[in-house]
């Protein structure tokens, strides 16, 4: 999604249209023709400037600007071929950069006609048509609704000053992330290396963190021995998993032995990555990534407002007014009526509903027939605005007159109910005071500082400037606010 910077604070596209727009302007046409091209747009000394790949051409840096009342689209690149019969507009060099220089005469005015300027673009060259439809965008949010971008400039500058860094944490789980993007992201350098888990997992990290605006970022990645506890109760706890099969199907990779070995290596790298980044990456021994930032957004930061980044449905019974989940595969975030109207139960009773459904992922097995049409039928205190607790539900089935089959096998099944409890439930982590004092020290030191040099340097000998080809622009779009609050974590 296209996104704007305003002076240092990101805005979403179709935020500006809910806040900037009123509700009887017809902008429907141009947005569904929005193309489907990597778009950064940003203000720079007062002009918008878009750094776009678009058709016919490849990395550019574009700005617009204004003359008068006239709209005028200038960009440049490394080499551009004369192509007068396709360019009504002048060409010229300067300092050996081609530059084309487009006077569209749009009038800019707020009562001009938007069927004048689409019928204008049909007469554009094709490799600039798509452009134009965001240089759009750009005569709303500039010249028809200026007075409220000063105004959220200057909220955005009071936010900064009051905000501290604990203010507005996103904790993310950091295997589950690397995981997903080595599994799905097929990018590999110039040597056709594949480094789709480290650049996947930056992306990732990076949307969110331009979508959420977080005041600070914890990576928690599951320590040695991280399952221990839970096998110690749960033997086959997630003995699915020890059957190892090839996450990708990518011909970077000549065997899974090779796979597993590149898997290995981008995560030791990406923490490298992650070392020169304002976030703090922690790796407690002898627990659950899960455990950990359940433990930090339950018992370390109890006032802040937390966002959870994970595919891991456990977090979902966290859910209340100051935490919610952000799924990075769905794009959706998980507030409780979210999570009522996904899974048709109330957030604060969805652990109960996991220990009675069970978790095939864990290989934590259920109750079969245990169905949420079924249960609103035979357990309704499930579905009550009251959070209820284990104990309430196995009372309600030993004392309920239902005689159906799913009430005698909720009865019959209580001791597997109980260790499915102790395996999923997140409130009240139970971890030795050692990891606790781990954890603590590392989440209450000062933050990391953002080192651009060596994040570059890292790039540079992994030749990852494939994946992310502006560093340079994306760290300052998903990092500039983090790495002031790091500032203030040592004052």
């Amino acid at each position: 999604m296209t996104r704007h910077l305003l002076g240092e604070r990101l805005f979403s596209t179709d935020l500006l249209f809910k806040n900037f727009f009123d509700t009887n302007v017809d902008f429907g046409s141009f947005m569904d023709a929005k193309p489907d091209y990597p778009v950064d747009v940003f203000v720079q000394d007062d002009v918008l400037c878009f750094d776009i790949a678009c058709v016919g051409i490849e990395r550019d840096e574009i700005k617009v600007s204004v003359e008068g009342n006239t709209l005028k689209v200038t960009y440049k690149k490394p080499s551009v071929e004369s192509n007068p019969s396709d360019v009504e507009a002048p060409q010229y060099l300067h300092r050996g950069i081609a530059r084309r220089s487009f006077d569209m005469g749009w009038k800019v005015s707020p009562d001009y006609n938007l069927s004048d300027l689409d019928a204008t673009l049909e007469k554009t060259p094709t490799f600039v048509r798509y452009l134009f439809l965001y240089v759009k965008y750009f005569c709303y949010i500039r010249y028809m609704k200026q007075s409220y971008i000063e105004i959220l400039k200057n909220l955005k500058e009071t936010d900064s000053m009051n905000q501290s860094p604990n203010d507005r944490i996103l904790l993310i789980d950091g295997l589950n992330t690397f995981i997903r993007a080595f599994a799905v992201n097929p990018s590999t350098n110039e040597d056709g290396i594949h480094i789709g888990g480290m650049t996947g997992f930056l992306q990732s990290i990076g949307y969110a963190i331009k979508n959420i605006k977080p005041t600070r970022v914890i990576v928690c990645f599951d320590g040695k021995g991280g399952s221990s506890k839970r096998r110690k109760l749960f033997p086959e706890y997630k003995a699915n998993r020890k059957v190892r099969k090839r996450l990708t199907r990518l011909n970077s990779f000549s065997s899974q032995e090779d796979e597993s070995v590149s898997m290995k290596n981008q995560i030791q790298r990406l923490t490298q990555y992650l070392d020169t980044l304002p976030i703090t990456v922690i790796a407690p021994e002898n627990i659950e990534a899960d455990d950990a930032m359940a433990y930090i957004s339950q018992q370390i930061y109890p006032e802040s407002h937390i966002y959870i980044m994970s595919t891991d449905k456990d977090f979902l019974q966290l859910v209340d007014d100051r935490l919610q989940v952000w799924s990075p595969t769905k794009k959706k975030y998980y507030f409780k009526n979210t999570v009522n109207e996904d899974f048709e139960i109330p957030a604060h009773n969805y652990l109960l509903y996991r220990t009675m459904k069970g978790d095939p992922s864990d290989n934590i097995p259920g109750i079969k027939g245990v169905g949420v049409k079924t249960l609103k039928k035979r357990l309704p205190i499930l579905f009550d605005d009251k959070k209820i607790t284990i104990e309430d539900l196995l009372d309600y089935v030993k004392n309920t007159d239902d005689t159906s089959k799913v009430i005698k096998e909720i009865s019959d099944s209580e001791d597997m109910i109980r260790l499915n409890y102790e395996l999923m439930q997140l409130s009240e982590v139970d971890i030795p005071g050692s990891t606790k004092s781990y954890i603590m020290d590392a989440v209450r030191k000062p933050i990391n500082r953002l080192v651009k040099y060596k994040f570059q340097k890292l790039m540079l000998e992994d030749k990852t400037y494939t994946a992310i080809k502006n560093p340079d622009l994306w760290l300052k779009l998903c990092f500039s606010h983090l790495e002031a609050m790091a500032a203030k974590s040592y004052e």
